[in-house]
């Protein structure tokens, strides 16, 4: 080695050796000559014989590589001055030499591992999944650090994740669950070279390396452990390379994980959207024409889909019938419950030989109960039907609040229910009731989410708000009402977001009638 790092001295510094031995020999020196050992190297002039009677050793990194002699000058402090004056010169190139190459070293090893990056990046550009980035991962990593194997373990993950490269002559490893624990940690760097567990052994494991994942720079998401390196195991370079590959898994990882979030998100709100849709499509979008009445209603829930609905039914020869609804709860729950109590009211107020509020709610109570109380849920419930005989409303009333009644000339009041909420008890104790609905008359049942619209501070609508409010939009059309009620509780917030759902069906005397 030594006399290798002399020769390449003298092939690359010729001309400097070269100077120094001319200006030896100037001075009145026979014969200058570097050896090694007792093998010399190079000599001037070349004819010159004899050993050298000055000597002066030459030491890089303190090992002696070899000497400089000059031969036909005595030993006196000006020459020995001189020569070790040229020695350090020597050493000087030597040392400038080694920086030089392990400067190269590392720009070469800086290199490889950029282009190990680009090799892993274009390797996993296209893939989103979490599944098949880590798998490609994987793969790669096995190639340009040229062990047998790479898994990946993510913490969280039951039992961890392994991804092993995916190769028909690639061994399979089973690595021991403690070294996994180990691995899933929140800190760890580990460096086998020489595994002497029996557990890795077993397992085909005789040197390993391991690095964390992080994710954001703070997170542990898990290890990228490399197994069975050849030759000596995992030196500086490796490790080096293997900690920046982890910390580009993470960055993969990261957007597999976004990805992966951004398509569920997607899809709940695709899915959101279209449930929002059926639900709406379930409501009528236009009250039947009924002789004596003004019929509107509207329904907007607090979020895509609700628990409150609305339903008329007009079947020809039948009496007309219309309900409102509110399950308890809002969001995708309250939806289902929803359309199965309509259709459980839609169907008796279509079937029923004697189809009164009173028998419908009764009915209904029976079908729904085991299963409002096996999710422990109610409904509040308003059936009305209108005869235009005597000019009635005939309604039941269960728990379902506000009910506002104004008849044409008297002031708005609120219609108590009478029983509680379907699905609290297993029979219904509506009793039928009634009021006057001639022309001019005014129903108005809307559900909880009128009365309970908060404002900025807080504060509730209340009750007395929506009677002051059917009071002074009485004389209007049912659909002008229906527009005033919403358009109130907007006004109130204020910008508040809507808690609850809000559902309005307003029923109203129809003036022109007899006119």
């Amino acid at each position: 080695m030594c006399a290798d790092l002399l020769s390449v001295l003298l092939t690359s510094h010729g001309t400097v050796f070269a100077a120094l031995a001319q200006a030896w020999l100037a001075l009145g020196a026979s014969s200058v000559s570097v050896w090694n050992r007792q093998h010399m190297l190079a000599r001037w002039p070349n004819h010159a014989s004899g050993a050298g009677d000055l000597r002066a050793p030459i030491r890089v990194g303190g090992q002696i590589l070899g000497e400089l002699r000059i031969g036909g000058v005595a030993e006196r402090a000006d020459t020995s001055s001189r020569l070790a004056a040229d020695v350090a010169v020597i050493e000087r190139l030597a040392q400038l030499d080694n920086e030089m190459e392990q400067l190269t070293a590392e720009l070469v090893q800086s290199q490889d591992q950029l282009l190990a990056l680009v090799a892993i990046n274009l390797s996993t550009r296209n893939h989103l999944q979490l599944d098949e980035t880590l798998h490609t991962l994987a793969r790669e990593t096995t190639r340009l650090i040229r062990c047998e194997a790479v898994y990946i373990s993510m913490a969280g993950a039951p039992g961890g994740t392994l991804h092993l490269p995916d190769s028909a002559e690639g061994s399979k490893f089973e690595p021991p669950a403690e070294l996994m624990q180990r691995l899933q940690g929140s800190s760890y760097n580990l460096l086998l070279n020489d595994a002497d567990d029996p557990a890795l052994l077993a397992a085909g494991i005789r040197n390993l390396c391991a690095v964390p994942i992080n994710l954001g720079n703070t997170l542990t998401a898990g290890g990228l452990a490399l197994i069975n390196k050849a030759g000596a195991g995992f030196g500086a370079a490796d490790r080096k390379l293997a900690r920046v590959i982890a910390e580009q898994a993470g960055a993969m990882i990261e957007r597999s994980l976004f990805f992966q979030e951004h398509v569920g998100q997607l899809r709940m709100h695709t899915e959101m959207d279209l449930a929002r849709q059926v639900q709406l499509r379930l409501l009528p979008r236009n009250p039947p024409l009924v002789p004596g009445l003004e019929l509107a209603a509207r329904s907007r829930p607090a979020l895509q889909v609700g628990g409150d609905f609305y339903d008329f039914v007009a079947p020809p020869g039948r009496p007309f019938i219309f309900t409102v609804g509110d399950i308890a709860g809002k969001g995708m729950a309250a939806a289902l419950l929803m359309t199965m109590t309509r259709t459980a009211l839609r169907s008796k107020a279509n079937f029923l030989a004697l189809p009164s509020p009173e028998a419908i709610m009764s009915r209904c109570h029976e079908d729904l109960y085991d299963d409002f109380t096996e999710v422990n849920v109610f409904a509040t419930v308003f059936i009305g039907q209108y005869s235009a005989q005597d000019g009635l409303l005939h309604y039941a009333n269960a728990a379902h609040t506000p009910v506002i009644y104004r008849p044409a000339n008297g002031l708005a009041c609120l219609l108590e229910p009478d029983a509680p909420a379907m699905g609290v008890l297993p029979m219904s104790l509506c009793e039928l009731q009634q009021v006057p609905l001639g022309p001019g008359d005014l129903l108005i049942v809307a559900s909880d989410g009128f009365s309970e619209a908060r404002d900025q501070h807080g504060a509730l609508f209340g009750i007395e708000r929506l009677l002051y409010l059917a009071d002074r939009v009485a004389h209007l059309s049912a659909q002008s009402i229906a527009e005033a009620f919403f358009d109130a509780v907007d006004s109130f917030g204020d910008g508040h977001a809507q808690d609850d759902d809000q559902t309005l069906v307003v029923v109203k005397g129809d003036v022109r009638v007899g006119v």
